[in-house]
């Protein structure tokens, strides 16, 4: 089967465990797999199902206290089996679906707003806005940004998706924020909350993270929560958040890390398996499957983004610094289930499982 990974280069760029890591045989046995699997409706739902049961069963070797290794090895070998398995059962049935359900990440910019738009919309009102409220006061809070600095000061949430944070933010006593973002779809969902809410302070508007539509020294404070790592260029996009910064202002800015460990080479293998699987299909599988909207976010937010990026905590530093950003410091609490805050707690084996932690950063102009 090595041939079909030689015939198929692109696995490579997406899951590096699949080059080095104490996983590789077993991660590479579940992507020869999952390549063999024809991509009509019923091989989809299967494609689907598996990513459900694969990210569940890493959660379970997340909370134990066991050594995460070998749990994984086998939660892959045991899918694989499936897999393998369904090719003489499920695969005579039909494998191809319209053409133009395959190869969802060409339009990069579109997919992803369309992507996350659907995402976030499903959120019930208690998980946009009191969990929105609670992870972000976390984050801040046990991080000791100066609030007492922002009280009144003028925002913007650049890459907002549906808002929940910039409501958050509002909140928190931000005096006007201003949510922006590519997706219709986030953004007409975030106006509709915050009207049926009467939230004052808040507004939205249509922008991409690359080319921030507001000029220079606009914004007291800038967030920028796990945007630019889906961008085709990073460095513009940090450069544009420090040039709509108020010289003096300060931000909040978080980019996927590297090393990060089980957590993100699970999503690795699984935006394989999930490739040729439209946005709206999973989503509708996931929720026939009986899976929450907060979990279909948990999972698929980045399963099926098109663009994935990982950054070294010195690279997401050298990005900031090149930018011309100065009192730069990597923010090692969050909210509970946090990666970043697991490692803080010391949870058995928390490096195997998480890496370094999310790269989240203070930073002022």
């Amino acid at each position: 089967m090595n041939s079909i990974l030689n015939e198929n280069s692109w696995v490579f760029d997406i899951a590096k465990c699949l080059i080095d890591s104490p996983y590789k045989k077993a991660a590479r046995r579940f992507v020869e797999l999952s390549l063999k699997l024809g991509n009509g409706p019923s091989q989809q739902v299967f494609r689907s199902l598996i990513s459900i049961s694969v990210f569940k069963e890493k959660v379970m070797i997340e909370k134990s206290d066991e050594h995460p290794i070998e749990p994984f090895i086998e939660c892959l070998n045991k899918h694989s089996d499936l897999i393998e398995a369904s090719l003489n059962t499920i695969d005579n049935l039909p494998k191809e679906l319209n053409e133009e359900n395959f190869d969802v990440w060409k339009d990069v910019v579109k997919s992803t707003g369309e992507h996350f738009g659907a995402l976030f919309s499903d959120f019930t009102d208690e998980i946009y806005f009191e969990d929105g409220l609670k992870v972000v006061t976390d984050r801040l809070v046990k991080n000791d940004f100066p609030m007492d600095k922002l009280q009144g000061k003028k925002a913007i949430d650049a890459g907002c998706g549906g808002g929940r944070y910039s409501v958050a933010l509002r909140k928190l006593g931000l005096g006007d924020v201003t949510g922006m973002d590519m997706s219709d779809t986030g953004l007409a969902n975030a106006r509709k909350r915050i009207e049926e809410h009467n939230i004052d302070g808040v507004n939205f508007k249509k922008g991409n993270v690359l080319d921030i539509p507001f000029e220079d020294e606009t914004f007291d404070f800038v967030w920028s929560s796990g945007v630019l790592h889906h961008t085709t260029d990073m460095q513009k996009g940090v450069n544009e958040l420090l040039r709509v910064m108020k010289t003096g202002g300060c931000g909040y800015f978080y980019l996927i890390e590297n090393p990060g460990g089980i957590f993100w080479d699970t999503i690795d293998l699984l935006r394989i398996l999930l490739k040729n699987v439209s946005f709206e299909f999973a989503q509708t599988i996931y929720k026939m499957a009986g899976v929450s909207s907060y979990d279909i976010f948990y999972i698929l937010d980045h399963v099926q983004v098109p663009i994935n990026i990982y950054s070294t905590p010195e690279e997401v530093e050298q990005l900031l610094k090149n930018a011309g950003a100065k009192s730069i410091r990597r923010l090692e609490r969050g909210t509970d289930f946090d990666r970043v805050e697991l490692i803080y707690n010391k949870q058995p084996y928390a490096d195997y499982k998480y890496g370094v932690g999310e790269n989240r950063y203070y930073y002022e102009k």
